[in-house]
């Protein structure tokens, strides 16, 4: 029998109903939450961190295990909330900035108006968890704002139980141009992503020490590989956003990891200026794959002075159209 209870990680944080199912025996407690999905709860998580007497998750925290549990692609199956799960999310992940919440809200409001072709007429319970809103009061404030840039208009808005209610909400001529630019990587966040194997003890220590001091030194943008983002979601959707708002790529290729080439190959798709780096030693005896052959690759040393960081500096700034001396 499926039963009514407030969702012990939303929490009644946007309203949503929530199911508790049967989980015949097993040592988890199984609940459907309109908003955060599909998910199951150890004994012990529950009793140390949820139980209702002890619980002191934040509205911060619990809003960003939401929107990790909505963000999700595998939702068929369900999350288990376990120790190790919990600890990741409470030590590591924020929540979206303001400028990403907009340009997801701009990205949510413009698939689901292609989809249907017509305007939102009621808001989706899921909205404010999907962009990573931390309130309904920052989400409902968010779209008041979108709609005072003319990106967004609203059709009515209804004051009930505390909340404002924004209905038959679209995008106006600005936004569909704005959703577009979003769609094919036109706006950039003011960084450039990494893409490169971990955990190599040579590779690591030079990206932090050498490539990306010269970068921001050489260009004014800081360089992010997956490692600096501590942000709520899953890996793949978070790496797929972090390449398409980055305003260039570099791939390193000395392990012929194949993450990194699809990494360059998603960035190469959305016309991004792509730099492929390598290892010297493995550039002269083994190449690269023969698709990025014709690329330029700029190769590095950690035991000598190959000239990478001024070669590296120069192609970028030739991609980047930076004019010389600025």
């Amino acid at each position: 029998m499926n039963l009514n209870r407030s969702c012990p990680v939303c929490d009644q944080l946007w309203g949503a109903s929530c199911r508790e199912l049967p989980t015949y025996g097993r040592d988890t407690t199984h609940y459907e939450c309109d908003v955060c999905g599909n998910f199951q709860i150890t004994g012990t998580v529950f009793a140390s961190k949820f139980h209702p007497k002890i619980c002191s998750l934040t509205d911060i925290q619990r809003a960003a295990m939401s929107h990790i549990l909505c963000t999700r692609e595998s939702k068929d199956e369900p999350c288990i909330i376990d120790t190790t799960w919990l600890s990741d999310v409470l030590s590591s992940s924020t929540l979206p900035d303001p400028i990403t919440q907009a340009s997801s809200a701009i990205r949510y409001i413009g698939d689901e108006v292609s989809g249907t072709g017509s305007a939102i007429s009621k808001p989706n319970v899921q909205f404010p968890a999907l962009i990573g809103a931390p309130n309904y009061h920052s989400f409902t404030s968010l779209l008041t704002d979108l709609a005072d840039q003319n990106l967004i208009k609203i059709g009515s808005s209804v004051r009930l139980h505390g909340y404002t209610m924004h209905y038959d909400v679209d995008l106006t001529l600005q936004g569909w141009e704005k959703y577009q630019e979003l769609q094919l990587g036109r706006i950039s966040s003011g960084y450039g992503f990494i893409a490169m194997q971990f955990s190599d003890p040579i590779l690591d220590p030079f990206v932090e020490e050498v490539v990306k001091p010269a970068v921001m030194n050489g260009t004014g943008y800081e360089l992010v590989h997956m490692r600096d983002v501590g942000r709520a979601g899953i890996i793949d959707n978070i790496m797929r956003a972090q390449i398409r708002d980055a305003e260039f790529v570099i791939a390193d290729l000395t392990h012929d990891n194949s993450g990194a080439y699809w990494e360059a190959g998603y960035a190469e798709g959305l016309g991004k200026p792509v730099i492929y780096i390598c290892e010297k030693d493995k550039f002269d005896k083994d190449k690269t794959h023969f698709d990025t052959s014709h690329c330029t690759t700029v190769v590095w040393s950690a035991s000598r002075n190959c000239g990478f960081e001024e070669e590296l500096i120069a192609t970028l700034r030739r991609s980047l159209n930076i004019p010389p001396h600025t």
